[in-house]
């Protein structure tokens, strides 16, 4: 591994006009590092990219989310918790998830949906120019 002052003065060597070739002898790096770090300008390791992954849930999901819709039909005491629809899952569909994970999905569902109806719930006021409102 090559220390930042390693870098550092191959960049401030190259900028002096030394070729790749005398700013790895001088630095004891190959000129392939030496090519690799003269002309970087961010330092910063990149972090690794997430990669996408279904979840166990993913097929389940449409189920799981018409059984909440049917929950805002009836009343409020009768209504799924997570942990209820885990066992729902488990004992109907035969699935093979944890109660963490069917809690994470709820609560994303829920959150979404409410979200949703807080968008739909306000009216953006325009006016045009010239015009105004004023409340007493």
């Amino acid at each position: 591994m090559i220390s930042m002052t390693d870098k550092n003065s191959i960049r401030l060597l190259w900028r002096q006009g030394d070729s790749v070739a005398e700013i790895a002898r001088k630095t004891g790096v190959s000129r392939d590092t030496v090519y690799k770090y003269r002309d970087m300008d961010d330092f910063s390791p990149e972090p690794p990219a997430r990669r996408a992954q279904g979840s166990k849930l993913d097929p389940y999901r449409p189920l799981i989310e018409s059984w909440l819709d049917d929950d805002m039909r009836s009343g409020r005491k009768q209504r799924h918790t997570a942990k209820r629809v885990h066992d729902r899952l488990v004992s109907e569909c035969g699935a093979d998830v944890s109660v963490s994970t069917v809690e994470r999905c709820v609560r994303e569902i829920r959150a979404r949906r409410s979200a949703e109806a807080a968008d739909a719930q306000y009216l953006d006021l325009v006016w045009g120019p010239g015009e105004a409102q004023a409340d007493f």
